[in-house]
């Protein structure tokens, strides 16, 4: 079967394999301290095929690539094994499992207005739907066409808010950020509910428009869901339906 290899190699790679003396480690706009320090020595290797998804366009394979750059593996290199596999090899101290897995969710994201018209309990018209939320407790009432989405979306990344909780901040390309300011003027006093993935992360009520393209999801995120949801979004969406085929433990010191 036909393999053709995604090169991985960055600046920030490049620099990390000089500071750390190691085949590969995690880009350098994510490595954590926990990170360095499992990539100072050799980490275990694994050959993870990944599919499940039908065929699988360019952007998807480039997609999953900048998701691993941003991830915690120590190094990783991604073939495409035409027309619906992906041949992963990578170095982790992990469970390959518990940090390939994660990656692997669509990050469908897609802004929407909460419907505040109808009790929990009503008949819903064919306009709107009930959506989980990440608490996995209650529901939301929406309308699902998207006001914004995936496209509008420039970068994202974890941090701590003002409160000391995790939160994951994002920045809209130019029309995103002149779309969104318009969304929010019309809104004010109502809630807008944030989807990743057919749950809602966030339904915040807007205060006041939200000028400039920076806005800020809150949730009871950990730190490690907080860089999971931020890297997922800033390098995604993934088509539906990928998973991890198979897990095979690769000798040490290989190629």
């Amino acid at each position: 079967m036909e393999q053709t290899v995604v090169e991985t190699t960055s600046l920030a790679l490049l620099m990390c394999r000089l500071l750390l003396g190691t085949a590969a480690c995690a880009d350098g706009t994510s490595i954590t301290a926990a990170t360095m320090e499992a990539c100072a020595e050799p980490a275990p290797r694994y050959e993870v095929m990944v599919g499940g998804a039908g065929p699988l366009a360019l952007e998807a394979v480039e997609a999953l690539e900048e998701r691993l750059e941003g991830s915690e593996a120590c190094g990783f290199s991604l073939a495409a094994a035409p027309p619906d596999v992906l041949v992963l090899e990578i170095e982790t101290a992990d469970e390959p499992t518990a940090l390939v897995g994660p990656l692997l969710q669509p990050g469908d994201l897609s802004f929407v207005r909460v419907d505040v018209s109808h009790g929990s309990d009503e008949k819903l018209p064919e306009s709107l739907t009930r959506l989980p939320d990440a608490d996995g407790l209650t529901t939301h009432i929406v309308d699902p066409a998207p006001l914004l989405g995936n496209a509008e979306l420039a970068s994202a990344d974890a941090e701590i808010s003002t409160y000391g909780d995790w939160t994951i901040t994002f920045s809209l390309t130019n029309r995103g950020a002149e779309r969104f300011g318009e969304i929010t003027e019309e809104m004010i006093g109502l809630p807008l509910a944030i989807v990743v993935d057919g749950q809602v992360l966030s339904a915040p009520v807007i205060q006041e428009p939200i000028r400039g393209g920076r806005a800020m999801i809150s949730g009871a995120f950990t730190e490690q869901q907080a860089n999971e949801m931020a890297n997922i979004l800033a390098h995604g969406p993934l088509p539906e339906g990928l998973s991890i085929l198979s897990i095979e433990a690769l000798p040490a010191g290989g190629n």
